[in-house]
């Protein structure tokens, strides 16, 4: 079976998102998991770019990088993708975010985003700004 399966990860490219999601549900291998997801996850799913920042934030799979799960996290936030948003609204309290990030966050309604970013632009001196975010 794992031999159908490493077949089954050659042909990413002709599998939908779903089917993706599906296959790496019956991998056990992390980087082989990791595969399938990010092809879900570029094919649009919001689960699949979830899952995708979840291993590189994680470092499953593939190597750490916060810069790419959030990334990823963000795209699966835009889709409303619930996992994702609380992730991003830790990810905040961290300042794992650049200020961009923060402000397209913020600009979407997310309030605890709304918060960091006045405080970030009342901490630069950005008083104006600051006071009308709030």
């Amino acid at each position: 079976m794992a031999k159908l399966m490493k077949d089954q990860i050659r042909e990413l490219d002709n599998k939908s998102a779903e089917e993706c999601l599906s296959l790496a549900g019956q991998l056990d291998d992390d980087k082989d998991k990791f595969e399938c997801y990010r092809r879900s996850a570029e094919l649009g799913n919001p689960q699949g770019q979830y899952k995708t920042g979840f291993y590189y934030w994680n470092g499953f799979g593939v190597e750490a990088d916060r810069t790419k799960a959030i990334e990823w996290y963000i795209k699966a936030a835009q889709q409303e993708y619930r996992e994702a948003l609380y992730v991003l609204s830790h990810a905040i309290n961290y300042s794992d975010l650049q200020d961009d990030t923060v402000e397209s966050l913020a600009k979407s309604d997310n309030l605890k985003a709304q918060i960091v970013l006045a405080d970030r632009q009342y901490n630069d001196g950005n008083y104006t700004e600051s006071f009308l975010l709030v």
